[in-house]
């Protein structure tokens, strides 16, 4: 069974359509929700699934791509700058984030997702 880790807040709008999509993957595929980065460290091939702002369509992001805002607070502690410090220390992890777009059909999505998590499996 493919595990795909899912990020975002139901509670805000522009951050929680990653935890919507996931709602209508098929069940052969297990859904972890992460409340944390934190909740990763012990997995070594991870597929994430999280919003990406400015995209208007799902994407393959691999982790050696992702942007990083400069840290001001902690609230600025995103998973970017997770990811990038793990490896940093040498806790490299196979990472593949299935970026969405903030805003769109969450059932029309989650098709894009599932052929997204099938080309991340045959990888």
């Amino acid at each position: 069974m493919v595990k795909v880790f899912v990020f975002g807040n139901e509670f805000l709008s522009f951050d929680s359509m990653a935890r919507r999509v996931s709602m209508h993957l098929p069940k052969d595929i297990e859904i972890v929700e992460c409340r944390s980065p934190d909740e990763i460290l012990d997995e070594e091939d991870l597929i994430i699934l999280d919003v990406a702002k400015g995209i208007e369509k799902t994407a393959i992001i691999k982790s050696d791509k992702l942007k990083t805002r400069s840290i001001v607070t902690a609230h600025d502690f995103d998973l970017g700058f997770f990811l990038k410090l793990l490896n940093s220390i040498g806790k490299k992890k196979k990472v593949k984030i299935i970026a969405v777009p903030m805003e769109g059909d969450a059932k029309k999505i989650a098709g894009e997702v599932e052929e997204c998590i099938r080309e991340c499996c045959m990888c």
